[in-house]
């Protein structure tokens, strides 16, 4: 049997603590996930994807709103942006909470 199409999401610093002590985890995309407008097969907005995190770990409420996202190592834009901003089979999501340092 094949293997349902997945995403990956990584949790770093705060977002790691809040998700568990879970530092990536792979999702399957929902039944109701259909093919883009385009015909470019199966996508989910980040949007989503940040949606099914916090549902997963409602302690990531508290931190998801701070955190840059990065969809296959490239920032996407924060708030309304990350609504059109497609998350594909295979890709890599990554919430990277502020740190600071000195």
């Amino acid at each position: 049997m094949a293997q349902s199409p997945q995403y990956k999401v990584y949790y770093f610093a705060s977002a790691r603590e809040a998700a568990n002590d879970t530092t990536s985890e792979s999702f399957d995309y929902p039944p109701t996930c259909q093919s883009g407008p385009d015909g470019s097969g199966l996508r989910i907005s980040v949007q989503e994807v940040l949606a099914r995190c916090v549902a997963k770990h409602p302690g990531l409420q508290a931190v998801v709103d701070r955190c840059m996202v990065a969809l296959n190592q490239e920032y996407v834009p924060q708030g309304t942006g990350c609504d059109q901003v497609w998350v594909k089979p295979n890709d890599e999501v990554a919430l990277i909470p502020p740190v600071s340092g000195g």
